[in-house]
């Protein structure tokens, strides 16, 4: 992604900050001689500005996201970051604990003020500052959902704008600082909603807008992104010049394929319905059905198989927060296993970390939950017993690496450059092999522990799947090493690219998602 600047009267777009790298979010500031915005050079995702004819990049702040967190980078700058004299701005910085809170910079002296504490796991996100330059409006993204909040442009204690149960995000000020514009998920996507500050009365904006961090400017208009994609399930044979083969005909968000024990089954999640539902395909016959049917608001997430094929693990917040269930392989016998907060947001590539995984043996499930270090694995029993949180903490993403005993995760390096690396880990004797230093995420170990299958890329847009092939212990007691080079088997080049991965039982075969984007951008005149 670059950054592009164009007159409304028309005429072509003209790139003013681009690179190898995602550069994301503009936000002109309020005399229009700046333009703010997100990038991540390769050591995190920073804020910073440029002139709208482009030219030097001049550094402002740096958000705490990594590479992995790049999806809750771009919520770090909102529809209004700059204060109403442009001399400060406002933006979400990620902490140790899960957290993201507001902060504060003044741009001419660097000075930082920390504005919210929200509890560990929870975001501050998409901050707005209001006209009159008093307050800042943001929403907190927590147990699943997000809510609207205002604050003192000083910090302070948090107010509730507007009463739960209703996903609400992306606030807007406008002009006159008496109502916001903002997002709302009450049906079966993302709608454009207003607020009047006096009176807390809504009005709804449009009907099916699929609408993304709406903007009201100077002059009453309401600029918003409509963003849709189509993602499709493809099957390759490993070390074949075969085509890749479409494996589901819905393109409605499918992610998240799990093979059956036998191979010939697989289950995904998909939004073809509007909400996140469990699906089972049949590979022989081709037929498809959803195993879950979740309430309206609700949704069920990132399954997986049981080693003998008779149960299934999932999330779902149909209770509430999301929380790992099970249920049988024909969607029988529902039941939740654990009390635990897996904290989520709407984005299945962040969903993709805290997928709940279960051994190749039977004994173990683990998943990803906050924890004492912030990110950890945890494990538990098949039946939800002996829930406890392992020795490993950081953890970005995972996966089993045979038996129950070893996992192969991603950490960020501790040499604080916004790296990540690939590690082998013995969950009991504490023992680690580092196998890749590289931007790598959503890995699926093969069964046979001697590849594992991640994503890559420097940004959103270019990531394919890779093969990295390990060099298989002598013992249960010892770590895979690393065989060789990675080996690049999609290739994507901008046309799509490619979310998850899971090997088929025998290694033959790997299945992923090909994502498909597409944006746009409206304008409504004469809001009133």
């Amino acid at each position: 992604m670059d950054i592009a600047v164009m007159s409304l009267g028309g005429g072509e777009p003209r790139t003013i900050a681009g690179g190898p790298h995602d550069e994301s979010k503009p936000r002109w500031s309020p005399d229009g001689s700046k333009i703010a915005f997100l990038a991540d050079p390769g050591t995190g995702q920073d804020i910073y500005w440029v002139p709208p004819t482009g030219g030097a990049q001049r550094k402002i702040a740096s958000t705490g996201f990594q590479y992995l967190d790049r999806f809750g980078a771009l919520r770090a700058l909102g529809a209004q970051p700059w204060s109403p004299d442009g001399s400060a701005l406002v933006f979400s910085r990620l902490h140790e604990d899960g957290s993201a809170a507001l902060w504060r910079i003044e741009i001419a002296t660097g000075e930082e003020t920390r504005l919210t504490r929200p509890p560990a796991g929870v975001p501050d996100f998409q901050a707005a500052w209001s006209p009159d330059g008093a307050q800042i409006a943001f929403h907190r993204e927590a147990a699943g959902s997000a809510q609207l909040f205002l604050i003192s442009a000083d910090g302070g204690e948090p107010e509730a704008l507007l009463p739960g149960g209703y996903p609400n995000a992306a606030p807007s000020w406008t002009t006159d600082g008496n109502r916001i514009v903002f997002i709302s998920s009450r049906g079966a996507g993302w709608d454009l909603y207003d607020v009047d500050l006096d009176t807390e009365t809504e009005r709804q904006l449009t009907t099916g807008a699929i609408a993304r961090t709406p903007i009201v400017s100077s002059t009453g208009r309401i600029v918003y992104s409509r963003w849709t994609h189509e993602a499709y399930s493809y099957r390759l044979r490993v070390g074949s010049s075969e085509e890749h083969e479409q494996l589901s005909p819905s393109k409605g968000d499918n992610f998240g394929q799990r093979f059956s024990p036998d191979g010939r089954q697989m289950l995904l999640q998909s939004a073809r319905t509007g909400r996140s539902q469990i699906w089972l395909l049949d590979l022989d016959t081709g037929s498809e059905r959803s195993l879950t049917q979740p309430p309206a608001g609700k949704e069920d997430r990132t399954p997986d198989w049981s080693p003998d094929g008779s149960q299934v693990v999932f999330l779902s917040n149909r209770e509430g927060p999301f929380q790992l269930w099970k249920m049988d392989s024909d969607g029988g016998n529902l039941r939740r296993l654990s009390d635990q907060t897996i904290p989520m947001d709407g984005d299945w590539w962040v969903n993709a970390r805290v997928a709940p995984r279960w051994s190749a043996d039977g004994r173990s499930i683990a998943y990803l939950a906050p924890g004492e270090g912030g990110s950890a694995l945890w494990l538990m029993g098949p039946d939800g017993d002996n829930q406890r949180q392992s020795g490993i903490s950081g953890v970005l993403r995972y996966d089993w690496y045979l038996g129950s005993g070893r996992v192969i995760y991603t950490r960020k390096m501790a040499d604080g450059s916004g790296r990540i690396e690939m590690v082998a880990a013995h969950l009991e004797s504490g023992k680690e092999e580092v196998l890749l230093r590289e931007n790598a995420t959503e890995l699926s170990v093969s069964w046979d522990g001697r590849t594992v299958a991640y994503n890559s890329a420097d940004g959103h847009f270019s990531a394919n799947r890779y093969l990295l092939p390990l060099v298989a212990p002598a013992s249960a007691s010892g770590l895979p090493r690393t065989a060789g080079d990675p080996e690049q088997i999609t290739f994507g080049e901008g046309i799509w690219h490619v979310h998850g991965g899971a090997w088929t039982p025998d290694d033959e075969y790997i299945v992923y998602t090909r994502d498909f984007d597409s944006g746009d951008l409206f304008v409504i005149d004469g809001y009133e």
